[in-house]
């Protein structure tokens, strides 16, 4: 397995209350300094949403990410089903799901605000990036878990309250309009 000791020890911490300090071009342009050709192209097709064809990437860190993340995206799905009724389930969302995954996905469905229920989940995914990376120092895999939480940081600073009630109140703004209009279309 190969170690990437330079790469790795010249990485900012990442936490999860901060902004990401630089985009992913620019971590994987950092990445093409040491990383072999087949390992840099592994780093650049990671994403936070899993594949859905469920193939292993040779990265075990990162297999575990996206086993779990799909779970918990199962669960999610199974969650809303069960809330719109009968004959909308998903059969992948009716498998078994660990209690830990269970609970987080309940937490989050069940907040009043999609907002606070998204900081649920992430918060999740990066205590689950904690535990994958957990032995792994200077390798392929540490550096998936990087850029996982790197992806993951990128995504929270998207959401921001005021942008969202900027959206929310534009969208019934033209809500309303078409309402209006339609009214207006029977005279």
């Amino acid at each position: 397995m190969s170690r990437y000791y330079y790469t790795i020890a010249s990485l900012p911490m990442l936490a999860f209350e901060s902004d990401p300090p630089f985009g992913i071009e620019d971590f994987q342009k950092l990445c093409e300094a040491e990383l072999k050709a087949d390992d840099l192209e592994r780093i650049r097709d990671i994403s936070l949403i899993p594949p859905v064809d469920k193939t292993e990437t040779g990265i075990a860190a990162l297999d575990g990410y996206y086993s779990w993340d799909r779970n918990l995206r199962n669960e999610l799905a199974a969650l809303r089903a069960r809330k719109k009724g009968p004959g909308s389930e998903n059969p992948d969302s009716m498998r078994e799901t660990e209690p830990r995954i269970r609970h987080i996905a309940q937490q989050a469905h069940e907040h009043e605000s999609p907002l606070a229920g998204e900081a649920i989940l992430n918060g999740a995914r990066w205590d689950m990036l904690d535990d994958l990376e957990s032995g792994h120092y200077f390798d392929l895999d540490c550096l998936a878990v990087y850029t996982l939480r790197l992806l993951l940081l990128k995504r929270k600073s998207l959401f921001r309250k005021e942008d969202g009630e900027k959206r929310f109140t534009m969208i019934m703004e033209h809500f309303k309009q078409s309402m209006a209009d339609l009214e207006h279309f029977d005279e």
